[in-house]
């Protein structure tokens, strides 16, 4: 099984600050972090490699401190992984970023002369939260896409996934090639790396793809900002003026009337049952 994982590197939204006059977030000078759900998608496909066989490629697009992704995935068990990088690409939205996605995989399948079985990505990333990608890949690529996925497996020439939501638990069938995108499930962050092997990639430098190598799979009237369909009509940051206590202190009755007294302050209707 050929694996294509997409990862992202996201600025630490703790210390992200907001532009009012660009209305973006200011990601400049933040410590950025590879995104969690990315991780999870990235575990998934090494523990499907270890059971089904095959290849990882890790694909991430940002400037050039984006690196970090496929230095840290192919140091974790990817076979490669390539930066997607140019300045044409700035300001892309899902939409525009799911055609460059595509377009980088379709060089890779052309480049290595075969049909990739199956894309991972993580649901959503912390920095837009949208969940949009994936699916815009998937769209892009026309492929079969399963969305929130909680486990895979490959069963014949069958992908299975297990999808949990509220109201019930589905086991999805699909055909591949398939896209997938992976529901947050581990959390313990990236798997221990073979350091020397980061570190020779962090000297080397990872291969690039740029605008040059796209191209031939690119509308290029629809990428970068300008080729966005989306358009921020107005974004702000929301004033409260309410207060945060933290009641740390005391068994949980005392707790209790002790919210209920800073309620009562606050001129708040109290009821006992």
């Amino acid at each position: 099984m050929d694996i294509i994982v997409c990862m992202k590197l996201v600025p630490n939204t703790a210390h992200m600050t907001f532009n009012p006059k660009t209305m973006r977030l200011e990601r400049y000078g933040i410590l950025s972090l590879i995104n969690p759900a990315d991780i999870d998608a990235l575990e998934y496909a090494l523990n499907m490699k270890k059971d089904y066989g095959g290849t990882i490629t890790v694909l991430t697009m940002g400037i050039a401190s984006a690196s970090e992704c496929v230095e840290k995935g192919i140091a974790a068990g990817a076979d490669e992984g390539y930066l997607i990088t140019d300045s044409a690409f700035a300001g892309s939205d899902t939409y525009a970023t799911g055609m460059i996605l595509s377009a980088a995989v379709r060089w890779l399948q052309q480049k290595n002369e075969k049909r990739y079985d199956l894309i991972l990505c993580g649901s959503v990333t912390v920095d837009g939260e949208t969940g949009q990608t994936g699916s815009q890949l998937a769209e892009q690529l026309d492929w079969a896409q399963i969305s929130c996925a909680s486990e895979l497996r490959q069963i014949g020439d069958k992908l299975w996934a297990k999808q949990e939501t509220e109201e019930q638990t589905l086991w999805l069938e699909s055909d591949q090639p398939t896209l997938a995108t992976i529901e947050p499930k581990y959390g313990k962050g990236l798997r221990p790396v073979d350091i020397k092997k980061l570190r020779q990639l962090e000297k080397e430098g990872v291969p690039k793809l740029t605008l040059q190598d796209l191209e031939p799979w690119l509308d290029c009237s629809s990428i970068g900002a300008h080729g966005s369909p989306t358009k921020i009509a107005r974004s702000y940051i929301p004033f409260t003026n309410r207060k945060q206590v933290v009641i740390s202190s005391g068994s949980d009755f005392e707790k209790a009337q002790a919210l209920l007294e800073l309620l009562k302050q606050e001129d708040y209707e109290v009821t006992y049952e």
